[in-house]
């Protein structure tokens, strides 16, 4: 409902929808006599009148208004039938003009309509000017207050709004029993109201509240009554009608109207908040409710205006309001909202300081401990709200004061802090996961030198059983009961690191924490003797890392494997240990003895397993993987006392002489000499031994045995430089045992070398790419990083043999041939050294990147010294070589990238000559920027 009404439109727009209920029932026509012998009501019969000498019966409505009219022409003016005449011929032109307006909707075209709307207005202005003629002729006539009404109606719908008003006046002031008296006292009121006299208007609402039967207009009348007195400052009077509104419409509770109902009650609430805020004394608003004990909507009100104020953005005047309805209403189970309505109007305000002293008196007088839930419905709409409330604004107080100490470690703030987070654990501890509380609480406690407490709570945070519910809260339990751990050697602290930080390894792998702390704690697992723990830690540290760390990684898994006798699995990880070592002689040799151990212990286990074959093979071996550690020579020793005992001769003699080969001087010198003696005796020598080796390989029914005899066949011809012998041994095993394949393809590679020793490049490319296509077609649970090395030699040699090429070829005119050859050696020579890296061996990486730039380098200097066409003049030559530096400078700029490239794996801890020889181009390119030496970090650990 609108504070003011507003003007109606033209009624002759809107006749169709306000007819029918404005139209009140037609005055009564009076059948008094015509002149003649018929009477005047005979004009509306229908049907036939043979006697009838006076008139014509008509048929149809148009016809009956032709016959009154003509009555009318032709009586005299103070004939009393004259009056019946007048207003029933006013009626009739009025229904034929509402006829008209109904059947609109059948006019075609805008031109129908323009004359249909014309016809109406006419017959609209006729039914005036009858009823104007009527009560002029007839003023004091019975009935004149319905000729009146319908009067002001006609005028009202042609547009003449002042004409109505003033024949409702004359209504009213004439006819005070009318029933139409209250329908015109209420027009007249409204329309005072529009033309803003507002005393007029108070008037004429009264009138309708005062009169009897005025059920339709009462409620309006009284709204808008108080209306008018509110704009005539008649504050405590609107009120008055403003209340008494509400309490007419019996609306019940707010939340269960309807969406027109609430609307309207928000109306009605407006003007009584509004007329309550233009008293210049504010307990007037305590005063007129506490004389109105049983008003249900006191609060309501108060909250209206409140939220006015807050609109104007008085926000002391808002929550003023708020604290005297807390302060005069104690009693009401409203109290809490007024208290939740004071903190959101500071919030709104923005007003700090206000802000958390009214949560602070909201939560002394509404804590759970409070005497206010003593008797109290918890489950009432109230209670939950102030439920929901204090853990909200809980939250809000306890991470307010804690930033707040983050930011100026003031002790003050950190005791509120304490304060509130003990405050909501106190009452709301169940929600405080899902508040994140735990881990907030614990942040708090760990930063001010709390770590068990903290630790505690950090927990709660993070796990529901084995499910993670708060990752940050997980790494936080890690650091903390790490810190434990070493402040106190309380082992169950260590157990918490190790099971928080598998936990988080493996359920974050991704994070970029999860490599540092699997690293870290697997390194305390080994120092506490937990290996199997170690290597479960390891192997999270691998799938969570990007690569780097691995050595350490690798580090402690061999280590941890070696402990569980897991000796194969600890040799394989120091055989990479190895060959990804460069630099470090400590470091080489301790992987080394490690390697070696493993594989001795593995010969043990054979031995005592009364497998001598198989501790033969790991004896031996020790020699070929890690001939200069501790071991070696025990192991192998170990494996010519074994050949002995089996009467293998042939291989005692090979054992015995690569022993005196590796070792001389050793103090098993003498044993030694005594056992080759012994196998002397018992075997061939020679070429012949390796004759009869490749006989055992064709004849033995033992594959290992074939295998190993071949392949020492091959060795035997090889040593004696009997290389077609040995090209033909190493080539028919590689063709005849492709497991296991990092030996087999160590046979290709040897046919390789071997040819290449003779001189046969050709073949010798030739067996490298069998390498390649070995190695592109084998599977990945086959490849060892043994294979993957003798791949990338493959690569790397053809590599070097297409650079070769690359060189050679000068760039001559024409131009476009010579480059178009140079470029396709350039792709491809760059092509095989890409190729070559992609094992990551770093030997062969960095001279692949370091030849990759120089190639690249040379190729942009080629270009700029390339030979010029003779026949350009200097203008030409000059854009020529713009051209050309156009071209070449960006192959400069990728050899520069990939210098830095290699450059950039100084950070590993590594440097070898072509690291060295890549800073020195890059030193050539910007002396500036890289002329310095480049430094390297140590790394330094000790095996566990």
């Amino acid at each position: 409902m609108p504070l003011a009404p507003r003007p109606a439109l033209p009624s002759w727009i809107r006749t169709a929808l306000l007819l029918g209920a404005c139209l009140l029932p037609a005055c009564q026509t009076r059948p008094l006599e015509t002149p003649g012998n018929n009477t005047l009501s005979e004009i509306d019969s229908i049907g036939s009148n043979e006697n009838s000498k006076v008139f014509v019966k008509p048929k149809t409505p148009e016809e009956i208004r032709e016959a009154y009219t003509e009555y009318l022409n032709n009586a005299a003016r103070d004939e009393e039938t004259r009056l019946n005449a007048l207003t029933r011929l006013a009626e009739l032109e009025y229904s034929s003009g509402k006829s008209l307006l109904n059947d609109r909707s059948g006019a075609a075209g805008e031109t129908a309509e323009a004359e249909e709307t014309r016809l109406y207005r006419q017959r609209l202005e006729r039914s005036i000017e009858l009823l104007s003629t009527s009560l002029q002729d007839f003023p004091d006539a019975p009935g004149n207050d319905s000729l009146y009404y319908r009067l002001a109606k006609a005028q009202d719908q042609f547009g003449n709004y002042e004409g109505s008003i003033e024949s409702l006046n004359a209504l009213a002031e004439k006819y005070p029993k009318s029933r139409y008296y209250v329908e015109a006292q209420f027009r007249i009121a409204e329309d005072a109201f529009s033309r803003q006299d507002y005393s007029a208007a108070e008037y004429a609402y009264s009138e309708v509240i005062l009169s009897p039967d005025n059920d339709v207009f009462y409620d309006k009348s009284l709204f808008k009554r108080g209306w008018a007195r509110f704009k005539q400052q008649y504050y405590s009077d609107a009120i008055d009608d403003f209340i008494q509104a509400v309490l007419n419409q019996q609306f019940g509770a707010f939340e269960s109207l309807s969406i027109a109902e609430k609307e309207q009650f928000n109306e009605f609430f407006r003007a009584i908040a509004l007329s309550f805020s233009y008293q210049d004394d504010s307990e007037k608003l305590a005063e007129y409710f506490k004389s109105r004990p049983d008003f249900r909507y006191t609060y309501h009100t108060y909250r209206m205006i409140g939220e006015l104020y807050l609109r104007q953005e008085r926000f002391s005047d808002a929550v003023d309001t708020y604290r005297q309805f807390i302060e005069h209403f104690p009693e009401s189970e409203d109290i809490p909202y007024a208290y939740l309505k004071v903190i959101e109007t500071w919030k709104k305000a923005g007003f700090e300081k206000q802000i958390y002293q009214a949560i602070e008196n909201f939560y002394v007088a509404f804590n759970p401990s409070s005497t206010y839930w003593v008797d109290q419905n918890e489950n009432s709409k109230v209670n939950r709200a102030i439920r929901r409330a204090q853990r909200e604004y809980l939250v809000l107080m306890a991470t307010f004061y804690h930033n707040r100490y983050q930011a100026n470690g003031k002790k003050n703030d950190l005791d509120n802090a304490d304060k509130w987070y003990r405050r909501y654990l106190e009452f709301y501890q169940s929600y405080a996961r899902k508040d994140n509380i735990f881990f907030l609480y614990g942040e708090l406690l760990a930063e001010t030198g709390r770590p068990a407490e903290a630790l505690d709570y950090y927990e709660m945070a993070a796990f529901d059983n084995e499910l993670i519910l708060h990752k940050e809260a997980v790494y936080a339990a890690i650091v903390i009961s790490d810190r434990l751990y070493a402040s106190t050697s309380d082992k169950t602290y260590l157990d918490k690191n190790l099971s928080y930080a598998k936990r988080f390894a493996r359920e974050y792998p991704g994070d970029a924490r999860a490599h540092k702390t699997a690293l870290y704690t697997a390194g305390q697992a080994l120092r506490d003797k937990r290996y199997k723990t170690t290597i479960e830690l390891a192997d999270l540290a691998i799938a969570a890392g990007d690569g780097s760390g691995r050595t350490t990684v690798d580090e402690l898994r061999a280590s941890a494997y070696y402990r569980l006798n897991e000796f194969e699995t600890a040799e394989s990880i120091y055989q990479g240990l190895l060959q990804n070592t460069d630099g470090d002689r400590s470091k080489h040799q301790e992987y080394r003895d490690g390697l070696a151990l493993s594989i001795y212990r593995q010969g043990e286990n054979a031995r005592k397993n009364n497998d001598l074959s198989q501790s033969i093979f790991h004896f031996e071996r020790i020699a070929n993987v890690a001939g200069k550690s501790k071991i070696a020579a025990t192991g192998l020793y170990d494996a010519i006392a074994l050949h002995m005992q089996a009467r293998q001769w042939t291989r005692a003699i090979d054992s015995i002489t690569r022993f005196q080969q590796l070792y001389p001087g050793h103090e098993l010198d003498t044993d030694i000499t005594r056992k080759l003696s012994i196998a002397y005796l018992n075997s061939d020598q020679g070429v012949k031994a390796a004759k009869e080796f490749e006989k055992l390989a064709d004849m033995d029914s033992d594959r290992e045995v074939k295998a190993a005899a071949l392949w020492k066949a091959a060795e035997l011809y090889e040593q004696k430089n009997q290389i077609p012998s040995a090209i033909s041994a190493y080539g028919k095993y590689s063709s005849s045992y492709k497991k296991p394949y990092a030996q087999m393809l160590e046979a290709m590679h040897k046919v390789a070398t071997l040819h290449r020793q003779q001189g046969s490049i050709e073949r010798s490319h030739e067996w490298y790419g069998k390498i390649i296509q070995a190695e592109e077609k084998a599977l990945n649970n086959v490849r060892t990083e043994q294979s993957r090395y003798i791949a990338s030699l493959a690569y790397l040699t053809l590599a070097r043999h297409e650079k070769s090429r690359f060189d050679r070829i000068q760039l001559s005119l024409p131009l476009k041939n010579s480059l178009r050859r140079k470029k396709a050696a350039m792709q491809n020579a760059v092509k095989l050294f890409g190729k070559a890296s992609l094992n990551k061996n770093y030997e062969i990486t960095t001279e692949a990147t370091y030849s990759i730039a120089r190639i690249y380098k040379d190729f942009s200097h080629s270009l700029l010294a390339s030979d010029r066409p003779n026949n350009l003049n200097e203008d030409e030559l000059d854009q020529y070589e713009i051209l050309l530096e156009d071209q070449a400078f960006p192959f400069e700029d990728k050899s520069i990238e990939f210098f830095e490239i290699n450059l950039s794996r100084i950070k590993d801890g590594l440097y070898n000559d072509w690291i060295q020889k890549s800073h020195q181009e890059l030193i050539d390119l910007f002396p500036v920027r890289y002329a310095r030496k480049p430094l390297q970090d140590e790394f330094i650990a000790t095996m566990q």
